[in-house]
């Protein structure tokens, strides 16, 4: 109950909005178990914000990304 308490949760709009995916991409992420770590409270899904940024920093690679460069 502190997450509610000191504002870490945050909505599954927000994650969605966060993360530039759609609602829909998220929870079928969830149902792949490829998603951060969520709380349901009642009807409603958050997520800690603390999760949200481990799930990207675990999921984060790196690009070789050259301008100009011939694919």
């Amino acid at each position: 109950m502190s997450d509610v308490l000191n504002g870490d949760l945050i909505s599954e709009a927000e994650v969605a909005q966060i993360l530039s995916v759609h609602v829909k991409t998220l929870r079928r992420w969830h149902r792949e178990r490829r998603a951060p770590k969520r709380i349901r409270i009642g009807q409603k899904t958050y997520y800690r914000k603390s999760s949200v940024a481990r799930w990207l920093e675990k999921n984060e690679r790196e690009c070789d990304f050259r301008l100009g460069a011939a694919s």
